[in-house]
């Protein structure tokens, strides 16, 4: 090593900032400590540099400074708790209004039927007592005559009529089927779709699975969710300008939730016509 290459060697140490000790080729220390600035002047000769790096102290302030305490862990936890709460409350809300807003469309498209089957029906000649009537049912399934009358679904399954089994909200069926046979030769089940519901066509009947094999047990409930009672106020609203003319409020009540006419009002909707004389 020449004494140019030494002396860079010792240049770079200090701009490191390194203990470095110079010792000739005897063996003695020719300087204990770099200093920034100090001329090395002779030849060295197999000169060598023994180079001691010292480790920076590092103690527990240095960690102190980055770190949380306690009481700040606590509250970014609480925040991030009430925060959570909230979003989970929020989409329950969003949830509670989806399923109101379903009911009210079912229950619109219900009183839109009855609206149809009013306008519809014939002969309407209020001036001659023509004004139909259901008098083959004991509970009438329409009402066309002067009145607050209570209306009542005829089951299309059964025949049967109720009263309170309008129907707001129905399950939709899982699966479609043209008739029994279909039904039971149905495959490809695994555990997940058990309790689902099917329909079966030729006799609109609903069958619930209950096994994979697969075996139904017939729902009776039609997947019925929500239902309602219809009820129908027919009035004379005739004048010189429109006579024979009827106007009929058609009116469906039903319970969801706690709006069970306790804790709080049933929804209900209603909708209105007005059908003139046939003649």
């Amino acid at each position: 090593m020449t004494a140019g290459q030494s002396r860079s060697a010792h240049d770079l140490l200090l701009e490191l900032g390194c203990r470095a000790v110079v010792v000739d080729g005897a063996g003695q220390a020719k300087s204990d400590r770099a200093e920034a600035g100090t001329a090395v002047s002779g030849t060295a000769v197999a000169t060598t540099f023994s180079v001691v790096f010292h480790k920076r102290d590092i103690t527990a302030r240095h960690f102190t400074a980055g770190g949380f305490t306690l009481v700040e862990a606590v509250v970014a936890i609480t925040l991030i708790g009430i925060g959570v709460a909230s979003t989970l409350g929020a989409l329950t809300k969003f949830n509670s209004i989806a399923s109101i807003s379903r009911n009210g469309t079912g229950a619109g498209a219900v009183l839109m039927n009855q609206i149809d089957l009013f306008q519809s029906m014939s002969p309407f000649n209020p001036q001659k007592s023509q004004v139909p009537k259901d008098t083959a049912n004991v509970l009438p399934t329409y009402d066309m005559t002067l009145g607050t009358h209570t209306i009542a679904y005829k089951d299309p399954t059964t025949s049967g009529a109720s009263t309170n089994d309008w129907p707001v909200y129905r399950e939709p069926a899982h699966w479609t089927y043209a008739d029994a046979a279909s039904l039971a030769g149905a495959s490809g089940f695994v555990s997940s779709d058990v309790g689902q519901l099917a329909y079966e066509k030729d006799n609109q009947t609903y069958y619930r699975l209950q096994t994979t094999a697969p075996t139904w047990a017939q729902d009776d409930t039609h997947g019925l969710i929500v239902k309602g009672t219809m009820t129908c106020t027919v009035t004379d609203i005739s004048s010189v300008a429109m006579p024979n003319t009827y106007q009929a409020v058609f009116t469906i009540t039903y319970i969801y939730l706690n709006h069970n006419g306790v804790t709080f009002p049933p929804y209900s909707l209603s909708m209105s016509v007005i059908r003139s004389s046939d003649i």
